[in-house]
């Protein structure tokens, strides 16, 4: 699978929906990476609370108020089969809209 998004890419970050819903599978969201908070990261939400996972032959447990996500270029993606599910405190928003590079211009990057 090829990447959404790559370094440089402007976006408009939705934080404001999370307030209101819970993230849903197949969202584009924008979190704190757990391990170091200071740092941004944007993944595909792909397990939700309570889900079972079967990734590359493991089953997975999404526990309450986490989040499974990956990234789209799944072979080289650094994501939560490496550090885990994200809280869902960390969680910052969603990505809205793409305003850079100009040709990949749109709402809701990434659906």
């Amino acid at each position: 699978m090829a990447p959404t998004f790559a370094t440089g890419d402007y976006l408009i970050v939705d934080e404001f929906s999370y307030h209101f819903r819970q993230p849903k599978k197949e969202e584009v969201i924008v979190f704190h990476y757990p391990l170091s908070p200071s740092t941004f990261f944007i993944k595909r939400v792909i397990g939700v609370p309570g889900s079972t996972l079967e990734i590359e032959g493991k089953e997975i447990k999404v526990g309450k108020n986490e989040y499974f996500v990956m990234g789209d270029n799944r072979e080289a993606s650094f994501d939560s089969r490496n550090w885990g599910a994200v809280p869902e405190k960390l969680i910052v928003g969603r990505a809205f809209v793409r305003l850079w590079p100009v040709n990949k211009l749109g709402l809701f990057p990434g659906y």
